[in-house]
């Protein structure tokens, strides 16, 4: 079916700020009415369930700020407050905009003296939002600061992108408030101010007294060396000495290897992706042969960066150095190449020993210790079988000239057993590569193009789908996905709208042109206005992800859609499928209508049927039972469990309800609020 996402018209799960409004029924500080009011206009107009609340009346914005910001233990900025924030352009430089943007956050201020970053951002559930920002940035210390996310973007757009009139919107929508626990953003010392206002330092008060007045120079910032002239750079982010500890987050460490090993692949060919592959099948293999927390962290840093300064005309993987003298000579002269280059990194010392010993032989005749079996270090052992594999699998410049199987690709590491690798690993490699699940995933080949003009968006994109398990293919243009699509067959293809040349509507088409063999289209691009949504769907996209989203969401959608094969080819008119359980009444009746779609929505529960008539996203008619009309959908919609099918070759001619699926919605969602109380 197509969904939207979040950014959109709807989403394949809740609403966003869904739990926000659980929270706040729960408090009482709004009634179910309100709750359910709130969530579809959220879902119409794609914005959060909070935005929807204080577009529609129904609370105002310090007593939403003030309540979220009690429950995080910090304090909020409100959105008048913050567009009047003015930053410098260095303190931009330490939070790129690229990091901003995916974490959802805006430097504010710098206290020179303790080395403190503030941020405001939007959504403080993201998982240790300091300590990533603390890893980028290389500060002692950062604060977050709460704010509305539509603020924080808005002062992202402002500062970073000059669009000084992007506050205007939030501001003529906005009531004109004062009170509540506001942060006074300022750059100055205020000694005898009230409570409220924050010391953050050298400046001047940006407040309603202040605001006209003119601003004296703004404060140089000291920035640590490496952000000075070129702002975040490689030793900006550095991994800390005290990264493998088990109270550091394993997770940011990798990451900015993973991004960082990603765009150093950019120009690799058959071989881009290839680290990021190694890293998540070691991963699964350390894990099934009991590695605990550490050294599984230790091996992925490893396999991340194994083939890091060892680029030339050889791969030299496990096997290649084994059998020939010239990339033995090679390994030799260049095997300390990413430990040396990371150095400074501080990386765990097991990952330096699983990367030195990676040319260690099982039967003892490798270098640069001689070390066999059991001596050699489980990571080396596993990253040497795991590399080896995916080379004679996923390279055609491989010694077999072709990419091998799963099958041929596990019997060529095989018939090293007990000599180049060892027997126990390759056991567990066979379990992950051939067993029913493996099997089922290579014989549906899950292949995905992605276009985006953007070398950065594209690599963490990729970096995911491959994380996943996607084969991916990365063009910059229409020209060259079309030329692709001709060449290979996709499952699916993840483009921008805004390409050089030809845009993505054109691709759109073209993909809609080829019938049966079209592949689903997830656009993800930054142009999330309404035209662009519905003529991307008019032309066969399943899902729209508005940009800044996180790699991480696109890949888990594609991931998503792979399963759900019936949302994945419209074009093949095979009808949208699904469960009640997953996906709710109300839910199908928002997402079709505001995909436009036409079509029979046949719903069955039990016993039970029901249809639902839609003509271009309108509801015309519908039936449940005896009942028919309006009060049809409204009986329908207190059903929890079934499934439903769209029948997309079905068109009304008559139109015998006279309403929106939005009127409709809210009529039904207020009777069964009715219906809930009066069983009290």
């Amino acid at each position: 079916m197509p969904p939207v996402d979040s950014t959109g018209f709807g989403d394949l799960g809740p609403v966003p700020g869904t739990k926000i409004l659980d929270r706040l029924l729960a408090e009482g500080v709004i009634v179910k009415f309100q709750y359910d009011r709130a969530l579809v206009h959220a879902r119409r107009k794609g914005i959060r369930a909070e935005e929807a609340l204080l577009e529609l009346g129904d609370i105002d914005e310090p007593t939403l700020l003030g309540k979220l910001a009690a429950r995080y233990r910090t304090q909020f900025v409100s959105t008048e407050k913050l567009s009047k924030v003015v930053v410098p352009p260095a303190l931009l430089r330490v939070v790129p905009l690229k990091v901003a943007e995916r974490l959802g956050v805006c430097p504010v201020l710098y206290d020179r003296a303790s080395q403190t970053l503030s941020v405001v951002a939007g959504d403080l559930e993201t998982h240790d939002l300091e300590k990533q920002l603390q890893l980028v940035t290389n500060l002692r210390s950062v604060r977050v600061l709460f704010a509305r996310p539509v603020a924080v973007s808005a002062l992202i757009r402002k500062l970073y992108a000059q669009e000084l009139d992007s506050f205007q919107p939030l501001l003529n929508a906005s009531r004109k408030t004062e009170g509540g626990l506001d942060v006074q953003l300022d750059y100055a010392r205020l000694g005898g101010r009230s409570d409220d206002v924050v010391d953050f330092g050298p400046g001047r008060v940006i407040d309603d007294a202040s605001a006209s007045a003119p601003a004296p120079e703004t404060p140089t910032i000291e920035l640590p060396p490496a952000e000075k002239a070129q702002g975040l750079t490689i030793e900006a982010g550095r991994i800390p000495a005290e990264a493998s500890a088990a109270t550091h987050d394993r997770e940011a460490q990798l990451e900015l290897v993973n991004v960082l090993v990603a765009l150093l692949e950019q120009d690799r060919g058959e071989l881009r992706g290839h680290s990021a592959q190694v890293t998540r099948l070691a991963k699964t293999v350390g894990r099934l042969m009991g590695m605990d927390a550490d050294a599984l962290h230790a091996l992925a840093l490893a396999a991340s960066l194994h083939d890091i300064g060892k680029a030339g005309t050889y791969h030299l993987t496990a096997m290649n150095v084994a059998r020939y003298e010239g990339h033995r000579a090679r390994a030799e002269k260049t095997r300390l190449a990413p430990v040396k280059l990371f150095e400074a990194a501080k990386l765990p010392d097991e990952t330096n020993r699983f990367l030195a010993h990676l040319y260690e032989r099982y039967d003892g005749s490798g270098f640069p210790d001689g070390l066999s079996g059991e001596a050699i270090p489980l990571g080396a052992r596993i990253l040497a079988v795991v590399e080896t594999y995916l080379d004679v699998t996923q390279n055609e410049k491989n010694p077999y000239r072709r990419k091998l199987s799963p099958t041929e690709g596990y019997a060529a590491c095989r018939e090293n057993a007990g000599t180049v690798f060892d027997p126990g690993v390759l056991s567990v490699l066979e379990r992950v590569v051939l067993g029913e699940e493996a099997k089922k995933r290579h014989a549906e080949r899950r292949a995905v193009l992605l276009v985006d003009p953007s070398a950065e968006d594209a690599t963490l994109l990729e970096l995911r789908l491959v994380e996943q398990g996607f084969d991916v293919t990365v063009v910059p243009d229409a020209e060259g996905a079309i030329r692709k699509l001709e060449e290979l067959e996709f499952n699916f293809v993840v483009t921008e709208i805004e390409l050089p040349r030809a845009d993505g509507f054109t691709l759109l088409d073209a993909i809609r042109g080829m019938g049966a063999k079209a592949p689903g289209v997830i656009v993800h691009t930054r142009r999330g206005d309404r035209e662009t949504i519905a003529r991307a769907f008019e032309r066969g996209a399943i899902d729209l992800v508005v940009k800044p989203a996180s790699p991480e969401v696109v890949a888990a959608k594609v991931e998503q859609l792979s399963v759900r094969k019936s949302a994945a080819a419209p074009a093949q008119k095979r009808g949208v499928h699904g469960s009640l359980r997953e996906m709710s009444l109300p839910e199908v009746i928002q997402i079709f209508s505001n995909g436009r779609k036409t079509g029979r929505l046949r719903i069955t529960s039990g016993q039970q049927r029901g249809e639902v008539h839609f003509s271009e996203g309108m509801v015309f008619d519908a039936t449940f039972g005896a009942i028919r009309g309006a009060d049809a959908v409204y009986a329908m919609l207190a059903l929890t469990d079934g499934e439903f099918e769209l029948d997309a070759s079905f068109t009304p001619t008559e139109n015998l309800i006279g309403m929106s699926a939005e009127g409709l919605l809210l009529e039904g969602m207020r009777r069964l609020d009715e219906a809930g109380r009066d069983a009290f």
